[in-house]
């Protein structure tokens, strides 16, 4: 696919590696997650991978409260 118009040649390399026919060359979520924390502004970086922990334990508890 080419580059959508609002990606950033950097987001749109993002995207090339996901695609990658290999599977093996495809980023894991870590490493995405790392790539995408370090687009953001430093005042930002890692303010929403912090956000995470309360949604999983939010998660965790509804699901063990419907089984």
């Amino acid at each position: 696919m080419e580059q959508p118009r609002y990606a950033s040649r950097p987001i749109y390399d993002v995207m090339l590696l996901c695609w990658s026919e290999n599977p093996n060359l495809r980023p894991t979520f870590d490493k995405l997650a790392m790539v995408f924390n370090a687009m953001l502004p430093k005042e930002l970086q890692d303010h929403y991978m912090a956000l995470n922990d309360p949604f999983m334990q939010a998660n965790n508890a509804r699901a063990n409260n419907q089984y």
